[in-house]
């Protein structure tokens, strides 16, 4: 269930990322095709269509990507992360609108341009970077995550060697934690790291 505008985000991402590349690849296919072959238009024809609308959807990423980016509470390091983010993510927007007013131009003619597949193939690789650099922020900095699994006593053993995962800290005769190893403020509960500011950072 969407909690607020600024998870949308995620899904309109997708279509942009499977129109655009889907697109791309069947317009460098009918590139590469023989000029006989009967299903080099069919291959022309529905990549123009996928990158057509592609760019629609990109244009509502974009806008959902900006709502998030001043909406979802974060800290200086992650702050840095989401700029970097948003700044691969209009270039790249940029290019692929670029590229696909050049394709609609070009819908009533029969051959593809060559020069068009190598730089929608370009534009391929920049949005490749701007999705892992958008997975980064939520699965390196738990961007708009709300919670975190917890470590259990579960038996995972269903397609597994059939270990129990169990919780590996430090228990004293009595099966309690050691004073000296609850975590203080400031400490990470997992990994030992610094943990972030979770305070909104000012844009």
């Amino acid at each position: 269930m969407i909690g607020s505008l600024d998870q949308i985000h995620p899904i309109f991402v997708h279509f942009t990322v499977a129109l655009l590349l889907t697109g791309s690849a069947l317009y460098v296919l009918a590139t590469l095709a023989p000029s006989g072959a009967k299903w080099k238009q069919t291959s022309l024809a529905v990549a123009h269509w996928n990158l057509w609308i592609g760019a629609l959807v990109t244009v509502l990423t974009v806008s959902a990507g900006f709502l998030s980016y001043y909406t979802v509470a974060h800290d200086t390091p992650s702050h840095a992360a989401m700029t970097d983010h948003r700044n691969w993510a209009i270039a790249t927007a940029a290019v692929f609108l670029l590229l696909v007013i050049w394709s609609f131009i070009r819908r009533n003619i029969e051959e593809p341009a060559p020069i068009l597949a190598v730089l929608l193939v370009g534009a391929s690789a920049l949005l490749g970077i701007t999705g892992l650099k958008g997975g980064e922020l939520v699965y390196q900095y738990g961007l708009a995550v709300k919670s975190m699994p917890q470590s259990d006593s579960h038996d995972h053993a269903a397609g597994t060697s059939g270990t129990p995962h169990h919780d590996t800290a430090p228990k004293t005769s009595n099966g309690m934690a050691p004073s000296g190893d609850t975590a203080t403020e400031g400490e990470s509960m997992t990994d030992g790291h610094t943990s972030h500011d979770t305070k909104p950072h000012a844009h």
